[in-house]
């Protein structure tokens, strides 16, 4: 019964832009009219909210929701989430050392689920006990690829350990200035996973970043997000 599409994000190595890649579909999915939510589950991660720049705003995070169960009063918690850019996100405190377990995070994003068009979920290690809970939830998922050689060995150890969770999933592929134009298209060979959006470098990215932007209003990462949003089926439509 659930209305909203549940994304997955997962880096496949470390550093290749999941959390800044959830972040821009966020915004460019509210830019287009829908109602986004993102749900942190990087519990040892930098913080979504870091890369929202909202790490310093009030605001209910998985401490307050930790032990949170059955039907939830969402449209009195939707507001209370920090917001970046206008998306609210459910993100951790790295001053509490609570976490949600399996119940709290199914209640959250399954009652989210009735009030959103889209919920973008930053996906924990696989080894975490959080990322079987949260897959199990997920419509598909997105797997960021690097492009040197060892980030590329990592994307195909990664989409192997993946296969047994269920979840149909795609690659976001990271390009660079000198990758072969077909880097996209060997990817997709050797993994045997379609590949939805190439990911070119961004300088403007670290730059938004540092000035507590929220990447992914524009340049390549926003392009990216926008060929995610074209191929997954979002009812877009109810303004944020």
């Amino acid at each position: 019964m659930t209305r909203a599409r549940i994304i997955g994000v997962s880096g496949a190595s470390g550093g290749v832009g999941a959390s800044c890649l959830v972040a821009a579909l966020g915004v460019r999915a509210r830019q287009r009219g829908a109602v986004c939510a993102l749900v942190d589950l990087r519990r040892h991660g930098g913080g979504l909210d870091v890369v929202l720049g909202v790490d310093h705003e009030p605001g209910l995070r998985w401490p307050d929701l930790a032990r949170a169960r059955g039907r939830l009063d969402i449209p009195d918690i939707l507001p209370r989430l920090p917001r970046g850019a206008g998306v609210p996100a459910v993100s951790f405190e790295r001053t509490s050392a609570a976490a949600p377990d399996a119940h709290a995070i199914r209640a959250v994003i399954d009652n989210l689920a009735f009030y959103c068009d889209l919920i973008v979920v930053d996906l924990p290690e696989l080894s975490a006990p959080e990322f079987g809970v949260a897959a199990a939830l997920l419509h598909e998922g997105l797997i960021v690829c690097g492009f040197g050689p060892t980030q590329l060995a990592a994307a195909g150890v990664h989409a192997r350990a993946l296969e047994a969770s269920g979840v149909a999933w795609s690659i976001v592929q990271r390009v660079a200035r000198g990758s072969p134009e077909d880097l996209p298209a060997l990817v997709c060979d050797a993994l045997g996973l379609r590949v939805v959006a190439v990911l070119s470098d961004d300088d403007r990215v670290t730059a938004d970043l540092r000035r507590g932007r929220v990447p992914g209003g524009r340049g390549a990462l926003a392009e990216a997000a926008d060929q995610v949003l074209e191929s997954i089926r979002v009812p877009l439509g109810r303004a944020a």
